[in-house]
């Protein structure tokens, strides 16, 4: 095979581009949702980086048992989430009105 001494480096910078540019895209959503602005604070952004790094390093730590501790948090704190995320599909359609009459003015 021609490539394959060159294709696992490549595929290992795509890789880490990925993991890259998701966090970021990760780490932005979150600090604009918690701050409510366009162009949070990068202060917030490394916070909430640092938060995902944490939990990354601590499931690693944990080794073999981690991705089942993962998934029993998932099914712990899906309820609660719920439960505040669904007054949002009742007040949706109400604010989507609201920004269309905005926008067009």
């Amino acid at each position: 095979m021609p490539f394959a001494v060159i294709m696992p480096f490549l595929f290992l910078i795509l890789a880490i581009l990925f993991v890259i540019t998701t966090a970021d895209s990760m780490t932005y959503s979150i600090s604009m949702s918690m701050t409510g602005e366009g162009n949070p604070p990068k202060f917030m952004r490394v916070f909430w980086a640092s938060i995902m790094a944490v939990v990354a390093a601590i499931l690693i730590f944990i080794g073999e048992g981690s991705i089942d501790a993962l998934q029993s948090f998932i099914v712990v704190t899906a309820v609660p989430v719920a439960l505040l995320i669904t007054p949002s599909i009742w007040h949706a359609p109400k604010i989507a009105k609201e920004l269309w009459r905005e926008q067009n003015k």
